[in-house]
């Protein structure tokens, strides 16, 4: 309880990149954690409120894929995220889509394809959310993916 109050998860993930890799596993594990099933139901519905009313976090995490020793911690923790329907709907909202798509173009193989899957699963792990928004967004979307495709 008080780890989210003190808006440590947007603390710690601002800092990954400055971290040693075991102590930026350890922040990953912690806040992948805290979002997984089977936690107390009043821890995980406050992480989740949390994480839903601070879009910081969303957008901490897209630009972690710009930092080589971060990108893909940054990326698991995104994908954790992405198992919440909830939460889905807010990094869809925050536009940052669209950012994640253009991380997919990173010259690194290991921090492009982190990407690729990310937004595979932001898009799909909950299509009663992605489906409204795609719709909604369609053109814009389907213009960034296509230059992707074409890349």
């Amino acid at each position: 309880e008080q780890f989210v109050a003190a808006d440590l998860p947007a603390q710690l993930i601002a800092e990954l990149p400055a971290l040693q890799f075991e102590a930026r596993k350890d922040v990953m594990n912690i806040i992948c954690a805290l979002m997984w099933p089977g936690m107390p139901q009043g821890i995980e519905r406050q992480v989740l409120q949390y994480l839903q009313h601070h879009p910081r976090i969303f957008k901490l995490l897209t630009d972690g894929y710009q930092h080589d020793e971060a990108a893909l911690h940054c990326g698991v923790v995104l994908r954790s995220c992405a198992r919440h329907g909830e939460l889905v709907e807010a990094f869809l909202k925050s536009g940052l889509v669209f950012e994640l798509i253009r991380h997919t173009r990173n010259p690194s193989i290991d921090i492009s394809s982190d990407a690729f899957y990310s937004l595979r699963t932001v898009i799909l792990e909950h299509k009663e959310v992605s489906a409204p928004w795609l719709v909604e967004h369609c053109e814009e979307f389907f213009r960034h993916y296509n230059e992707l495709l074409l890349s």
